[in-house]
Order: C-alpha cells, then structure tokens, then sequence
C-alpha cells in the first residue's frame, strides 16, 4: 500500500513537471520587453489566451517570448471558438509574427482563406527552417495590425488599423518549442504540491498503522 500511495504521488509530480501547455496571464504586453515568458518544463505544445479590448477601440497584441528548438519542424496553427461568446467574433482576420531575440521581425504568416471561411494563419513545418535555433517571440494580431516600419529594425511599436476589431480567446498549437524558461526548482513546494505530499504522506502513514501490531 505504501509503495501505491508513492507511485501516485510521484507520478502526479511528473505530471505537473511535465505540463506543456501555457496560458496567458492577465495581458501579454506587445513589445519585446513586455512579452509574457513562457515558464515550464519540457516540450511547448499550446498557448492559450485572449484578445482583449484596451478601449478606444486599440486592438489587443499579445507577444509569448518561446525557445524553438527545431525550427525545421516549427509549426503553430491557430483555433478559437468563433462560434461561441469566448472564442474571437467576425471572421476571425489575425496574423502571427515571429521575432528574433533582438526584437528584429523574422517571419509573419497572414489569414488562410478556405472554403469554410477560416481566417485564421499558421506557421506550416518548413516555414522557418532558415532560422537558428533559440529564443524568438511569437506574436498574434489582428489583421492590418504590423509592427511600425521599418521592420529590418528592433521592434518599437505597432501600426493599428485592425478590420475588423475583435476580441476572444485562441489558443498557438506548437511544435518543434520548448518553454524558454525552464521551470525554477525550488525549495518550498507550490501549494498543489503541497497538497499530493500531505496526501501521499497520510496515506503511507494510513498503511503503517493498519500493519502495526495490537
């Protein structure tokens, strides 16, 4: 029983220490100092966020600073639940962007128009394989929405003239990334931790008891 207890503590601790999604917190800022850092263990396999209204009709860019490191496999493809309330309304018009760790614009890939109305762009395997491995930052805006020109320069603003507005969650589905920090190994467990460890702890001590002698 006690080995039992063990296995599934240890295993949920993997669990966690393996986690390959990311998600969005509060706001993801839209220049390169203000980008969200992805902060996880392993291979990068989704971000999911949302873009938000920032009022006066100032459309929302959301800047992930990942670490690719295979860019002959990179690809990221883009959902959003566009037929619901959360998901991005209109016809979903957005473009992605890839920037350098200087800030210098790398790649970008537009909308897709098919026949079912999809909008939405991606990074197809193959796109960026030009590029060196390392750090990049992976941007999503609507679309007409462009870094400030001239693009050969470090990224310093944007150049807004979105069609059409929109706000909505979306969700990067990555390969070829891991996240650029790793995890920090730390002395004091996170709260959940702290919870399996209690568990796992009382049941080895559950499984001590029930063997002890009357």
């Amino acid at each position: 029983m006690k080995k039992l207890f063990l296995g599934l503590f240890i295993s949920c601790l993997l669990g966690q220490a393996n986690a390959a999604s990311f998600s969005e917190v509060g706001d993801a800022g839209e220049l390169i100092n203000t980008a969200q850092v992805t902060t996880g263990s392993g291979p990068l396999t989704s971000i999911t966020g949302s873009l938000i209204d920032l009022g006066q009709g100032v459309d929302d860019i959301d800047l992930f600073e990942i670490f690719i490191s295979d860019t002959s496999v990179f690809s990221v493809t883009v959902t959003s639940n566009f037929f619901k309330d959360d998901g991005l309304a209109g016809d979903n018009d957005s473009t992605l962007f890839l920037f350098d760790y200087s800030g210098v614009l790398a790649a970008f890939a537009e909308d897709i128009d098919n026949a079912n109305g999809n909008y939405l762009p991606q990074f197809n395997t193959g796109d960026v394989d030009f590029l060196s491995n390392g750090t990049y930052f992976l941007g999503f805006a609507l679309y007409d929405t462009y870094p400030t020109f001239p693009v050969t320069d470090p990224l310093s603003g944007w150049d807004r003239d979105p069609w059409e507005f929109q706000t909505g969650a979306y969700t990067l589905t990555l390969t070829g990334t891991q996240f650029s920090v790793p995890a920090q190994t730390s002395s004091v467990p996170e709260p959940t931790s702290i919870a399996l460890l209690g568990v796992g702890l009382a049941g080895m001590g559950f499984s001590r008891k029930r063997k002890s002698p009357n």
